[in-house]
């Protein structure tokens, strides 16, 4: 048409009436304006299963004032057609023959060429996804500590893994559910962080020579869903069961104590050390001073060996080795006048530990009362309506002859629970302290007085 104000009429009517419009279409310019052609996006991405037919489809849009030829120069793409007109054209492309291609990326581009103008590129990305899942297996166990990662891969756009758990508690078992994306084709899930909430320690027995379980790990049975966002359909990819988990990380060797190789206490005193029971333990077999085995024949994940060194009447300078399961401790008896008082607390893995110390016990008693003022005729009364007998504890550890046996003492430092136990009687107590030296030059013997507060009030 040529350039000018063109007019068009038009007519609406209902049936009873009718009514007449016009339209206005004005066309100006020289006739020789610049040609045009642009793409949109001009970067693609899909993704696909490792050994499965191609599922992927998107499509681009071409505006153009020429015919365009569109090309690709990989075999894995297919384009809905290879010419276009002049105008707005939308082109669907999608992936073939993707189920012979290896495990990796692949780039690839989409030509198209407008007539006498040009050329534009499209950029392709082909990721082709083994889908895999690792990280955890069934009948396993794990430590909280070491942040457990469930991972997994999928080809599949938009999608998130669900996990919907059965977890055997130490009080009660517990049904919950977690989700994770997928970012560049892989999600990942820590396991297990829950097991500080879900698993309850065995109390501490009496100080007095014995085996027994400190902890029972938690078990998880777990199912893991395929899932794309904005719809409510999954699809099963994995389930597990009887996965363990304690608290802590990874120990060495299966042992679960953080007592020295070698340590110095009085005849009085006690040994305590935890491991792992991979196969089943008959007894613990003592060498040295005194010779002899005790009977363990405990069944369980976790098992405490506790023995009360007065049993074996040692004397003074005394040394003896004890092979346990994993454990070879080397123990020797130190001089000492004094009653031993035991210092327990909980490592890492809720087991426990046991320092003795064989210097003075000191309990003082408090009263801290709880009193109101009321006024009667002018004057203020006050009464007393609760009182509390809160202790404190003051303990002597007695000398302390190594380093690492300083160390093993500090440990209380990183426990939430501690106990005092003196004379056939216990004692919950928090540390009144927040440091202790564990290390100085020119010192070979140690000795702290160590100040708590009841735990109970």
């Amino acid at each position: 048409m040529p350039n000018g104000l063109h007019l068009a009429t038009f007519i609406v009517s209902d049936g009873d009436t009718e009514k007449t419009g016009s339209a206005y279409l004005v066309i100006r310019g020289t006739g020789d304006e610049a040609d045009y052609l642009n793409v949109n996006p001009k970067i693609l991405t899909f993704s696909e299963n490792y050994g499965e037919p191609s599922t992927k489809e998107a499509q681009f849009t071409v505006d153009a004032s020429v015919n365009s030829s569109l090309t690709t120069n990989v075999n894995w793409l297919s384009l809905e057609t290879a010419n276009i007109q002049a105008g707005i054209n939308s082109v669907k492309v999608n992936t073939q023959n993707t189920d012979v291609l290896e495990v990796g990326s692949y780039p690839a581009q989409i030509e198209i060429s407008g007539e006498g103008f040009g050329v534009e590129i499209i950029e392709i990305l082909l990721t082709v996804v083994s889908e895999e899942i690792s990280g955890i297996e069934s009948n396993a166990l794990y430590f909280a500590d070491d942040r457990v990662t469930l991972r997994l891969t999928s080809a599949d756009a938009n999608a998130e893994a669900i996990i919907d758990f059965n977890t055997k508690g130490t009080l009660e078992n517990s049904r919950y559910r977690k989700k994770a994306p997928f970012y560049r084709n892989a999600a990942s899930i820590i396991i297990g962080q829950e097991t500080d909430i879900l698993l309850v320690p065995s109390p501490v027995p009496e100080m007095a020579s014995q085996v027994f379980n400190p902890v029972s790990p938690i078990a998880m049975d777990f199912s893991v869903y395929d899932k794309q966002m904005g719809n409510a359909a999954m699809y099963l990819r994995e389930s597990y069961t009887n996965v363990k988990f304690l608290n802590g990380t990874s120990p060495e060797n299966n042992v679960l104590t953080k007592i020295p190789e070698e340590i110095t206490v009085p005849a009085d005193g006690v040994v305590c050390f935890s491991f792992l029971q991979e196969e089943s333990i008959n007894e613990a077999a003592i060498s040295g001073d005194y010779t002899g085995s005790i009977p363990v024949n405990q069944s369980g994940t976790v098992v405490t060996f506790l023995l009360e060194l007065k049993d074996l009447e040692l004397q003074s300078r005394n040394k003896i080795q004890i092979s346990c399961g994993p454990v070879q401790l080397s123990v020797r008896i130190k001089p000492t006048e004094m009653p031993s008082t035991y210092l327990i607390w909980q490592n890492e893995w809720d087991c426990p530990e046991v320092f003795n110390c064989d210097g003075v016990l000191t309990i003082q008693g408090e009263r801290d009362n709880k009193i109101v003022v009321n006024n009667r005729a002018g004057k203020d009364y006050s009464s007393i309506i609760d009182i509390k007998r809160p202790k404190s504890f003051s303990i002597g550890t007695g000398n302390i002859y190594s380093e690492t046996e300083t160390e093993f003492l500090a440990g209380i430092l990183d426990s939430r629970r501690v106990w005092i136990e003196s004379a056939g009687k216990r004692w919950e107590v928090i540390p009144d302290f927040r440091n202790l030296t564990t290390s100085e030059t020119r010192r070979t013997i140690r000795n702290f007085t160590l100040d708590f507060n009841s735990a109970v009030k």
